[in-house]
């Protein structure tokens, strides 16, 4: 692994822009819905409830970032978060691709030890992806 200095990365700003867009479309609705016709019961029951999907992807997308340190490759998810020297990775094992363009979306972190740990490439930046890639230093 050659190395780039530290660098952390948060979801891919365009990927959850798309998924926030898509469940924020029915909280505009009820939000303009309120500003027509004033704040009804009925209406605020709407808009606590189309807020919920909306809440939902933001804290999910909030959760992930992955650094790249001086020594070690750490994944921050939900479930336990990974951390791997570079030393310890035997090699990247590209589990799902689009069929396509033929990216990553899916992966796993192979160490020496025989561990598999998963990462998902398809949340991260492009550049974040390429270092991803990149972990393991040729012999």
């Amino acid at each position: 692994m050659s190395s780039h200095g530290s660098q952390s990365y948060g979801p891919d700003k365009v990927l959850a822009g798309l998924w926030i867009a898509l469940v924020g479309v029915p909280f505009l609705i009820v939000v303009s819905l309120v500003f027509r016709d004033g704040f009804r019961s009925d209406l605020l029951e709407l808009l606590f409830a189309s807020a919920a999907p909306l809440i939902l992807v933001v804290l999910f997308v909030l959760r992930f970032r992955v650094s790249f340190t001086a020594d070690r490759f750490v994944y921050r998810r939900w479930g336990p978060t990974i951390s791997v020297l570079y030393t310890d990775i035997a090699r990247i094992e590209v589990s799902n691709v689009t069929p396509i363009s033929q990216q990553a979306i899916g992966a796993l972190v192979v160490t020496k030890q025989g561990d598999r740990y998963p990462f998902w490439p398809k949340l991260f930046p492009r550049d974040a992806v390429v270092r991803f890639l990149q972990l393991v230093a040729p012999d």
